[in-house]
């Protein structure tokens, strides 16, 4: 219930329509299959459209929950989607469980249809630099910098959220797949 509620919202703030934001998906769906084990996918009965259907709302989900807290110009409190603040913290640790990564290309394909949707990108960057646990001697939090300066300027595959999160924490050092 409460992913439906933030995917529908963010449809609304997008400004695309629905029906053209889950053709991008569906018409991606050949890759964004190969980013789960297959085994698993057949474990749960999980045809093209009902993954499509899964990635689209969970991709809008997390776009909508991430830049509520972190969108510069979001001006609309959790409580007038009628979520408890609590909620949206349990929503923001869940995004970085193994078992819940989507591929950042579903991610991607949402935005990329409006020009709103590098407003959503950026929170998205927001949301790792704000994460990240920083020595404390760093004179500046990273959450400070300049549009994220760690954000790999080349062309490539982002791998999910929780691969951004590792890269950024330095915890890996592998340059995204080209």
């Amino acid at each position: 219930m409460l992913k439906l509620r933030l995917a529908a919202h963010f449809v609304e703030n997008i400004g695309v329509n629905n029906e053209i934001l889950y053709k991008n998906i569906k018409t991606e769906i050949n890759g964004l299959r190969k980013c789960y084990d297959p085994k698993e996918l057949e474990k749960y009965s999980i045809d093209d459209e009902k993954l499509a259907w899964m990635l689209f709302v969970d991709g809008c989900a997390i776009l909508q929950a991430v830049y509520m807290r972190y969108g510069k110009d979001y001006n609309l409190t959790p409580n007038e989607l009628f979520i408890k603040n609590q909620l949206l913290t349990f929503v923001y640790s869940d995004l970085f469980l193994l078992e819940n990564q989507i591929p950042f290309r579903v991610l991607e394909l949402l935005t990329s249809s409006s020009k709103n949707g590098e407003k959503f990108m950026k929170a998205i960057r927001r949301f790792i630099d704000d994460t990240v646990i920083t020595p404390a001697d760093m004179k500046e939090p990273q959450s400070h910098q300049q549009d994220s300066e760690w954000w790999p300027q080349q062309e490539g595959e982002r791998i999910h959220l929780l691969h951004l999160l590792r890269e950024q924490n330095g915890t890996i050092h592998t340059p995204f797949v080209t």
